[in-house]
């Protein structure tokens, strides 16, 4: 540009002295015509300034945008980074913290605590007679430690105080209540490690776990239990399962197309379930001479088999549009119980539809296979579903109704053993309830269950209230 501003300033001085020196002799130039013209120079003169001037500020306004580009390349290269630490952290349920994204030093989030707690009312009746208490309260924290982009760990906590029956044993009266130091308060307090792991982070698509897990045995456990579960109670068939287990676990997620599908998978090995008097029967005594199942399924660390389990689940998500989408899931784990050799295996078929932000439905169906010896191979099993609507569909401008939702679940379980102490085969429950949010993490919630029970076992009704808090 200056060298085109330069050639035409130049042509025009030029012009203006061929025109002076070309005239004839006759032609005398006056000295008002010389000032005129010497004006015109000056004039040139100075727009040629004007225009150097000009460019010099276009050149700092390029100079300018370009180290603009770099800093917004720079920017969005870190919220790539942080998009990609999310996103190998989301397959396991842990919501990292973005610190790059605000330009905030790392060190200040290293450590997070969250969790929950809940204060359980609960009232049955039966045979004309009612009754109700405050029987569980319950605080479970969790602690979340990111040494670095790589390196995780956390572990949850479950303290509990629950009601309990009173011991009578040695009692001197039928029904009355010991007196002697050995005997209870009718409570119990517990305290339990529920999971404790180490992640490592390798990419995107695979994360390294151990330690003590929870096990995706279905997605219950991982997504809906404690304060997530929208009624107070848990799913029958559940019990049937190995909730955590001592091992290790790789576990991540691929995405397929660019709509938002995704294909997650896990693979691990636990200690597993044991027997819980070392024998392979299906049964055994408890210390109050109670017939209970012989299987336990903690997975604890000393636990009485001759090898570990393997397991794993793959699912598979799909979105249709935001809020609109289904999650199908195909999970199982086997391994030996026993020293004698006999094996546990388990498989869980889990699904889960959301129709728009307001409905959702979802449920598992849950197959366990057990080798005993006074049973032969026993088939524990059962299945659930749930579904859910949020009453803010309506937009109704009256007090609660929007901040309500109604949820029934049908649950039954087959336990297959039909010759434990006051225990039926079958249980089917009918169980409607609903959440009324206080705020976002505040949640008050209501259930009836209605149960009813096969082998002569009387069938039971009970309502139970629960105010649950997540932090």
């Amino acid at each position: 540009m200056k060298k085109v501003i330069r050639a035409i300033v130049s042509g025009m001085v030029t012009l203006s002295f061929i025109g002076v020196y070309a005239v004839p002799s006759s032609w005398a130039v006056t000295d008002e015509q010389f000032q005129a013209l010497q004006k015109k120079v000056d004039d040139q003169n100075q727009l040629l300034q004007q225009l150097l001037k000009q460019n010099q500020q276009y050149q700092q306004e390029i100079q300018d945008l370009k180290q603009q580009q770099g800093q917004t390349e720079q920017t969005a290269n870190q919220a790539v980074q942080t998009a990609q630490a999310a996103q190998a952290q989301a397959s396991k349920g842990v919501q990292p913290v973005a610190a790059a994204a605000y330009n905030v030093p790392m060190e200040n989030h290293n450590f997070m605590l969250v969790g929950d707690g809940e204060v359980k009312w609960s009232g049955a009746g039966g045979n004309g007679k009612a009754r109700g208490s405050y029987g569980l309260a319950d605080f479970a924290p969790i602690f979340l430690y990111r040494a670095n982009d790589k390196v995780l760990f956390e572990a949850g906590f479950d303290t509990t105080i629950a009601n309990s029956s009173f011991d009578t044993t040695n009692s001197p009266n039928p029904g009355a209540v010991k007196t002697s130091t050995g005997g209870n308060q009718g409570y119990s307090t517990t305290f339990n490690l529920s999971f404790a792991q180490l992640d490592y982070v390798f990419n995107r698509y695979i994360t390294l776990i151990g330690g003590l897990m929870v096990l995706p045995l279905g997605t219950y456990s991982e997504r809906s239990a404690g304060w997530l579960n929208k009624l107070p109670d848990d799913p029958m068939a559940r019990s049937l399962l190995i909730g955590s287990g001592v091992g290790a676990q790789l576990r991540g997620a691929k995405s397929i197309g660019d709509n938002g599908a995704q294909l997650t998978y896990s693979v691990y090995t636990v200690n597993g379930g044991h027997a819980i008097d070392n024998t392979s029967y299906a049964t055994t005594i408890d210390s109050s001479s109670n017939t209970i199942q012989n299987f336990d399924p903690t997975g604890n660390v000393n636990n009485l088999n001759r090898q570990p389990s393997e397991g794993g689940r793959i699912g598979w998500f799909y979105p249709f549009k935001p809020h609109y989408d289904v999650e199908l899931g195909l999970s199982g784990q086997t391994g030996e119980w026993n020293t004698d050799g006999k094996v546990w295996q388990a498989g869980v078929l889990d699904a889960a539809i959301h129709l728009s932000p307001y409905f959702e439905t979802k449920g598992e169906y849950i197959y366990t296979r057990q080798q005993t010896i006074d049973l032969g191979t026993i088939d524990p099993k059962g299945w659930w579903l749930q579904s859910s609507f949020k009453m803010s569909y309506f937009n109704w401008d009256v007090p609660v109704i929007p901040n309500t939702e109604l949820v029934f679940r049908y649950d039954t379980v087959d336990n297959d053993i039909g010759n434990l102490t006051n225990s039926a085969k079958v249980s089917r429950r009918f169980e409607p309830g609903l959440v009324y949010y206080i705020n976002n993490t505040l949640w008050l919630k209501g259930s009836y269950e209605k149960t009813f029970n096969s082998d002569g076992v009387p069938s039971s009704n009970e309502w139970i209230l629960e105010l649950s808090y997540g932090f």
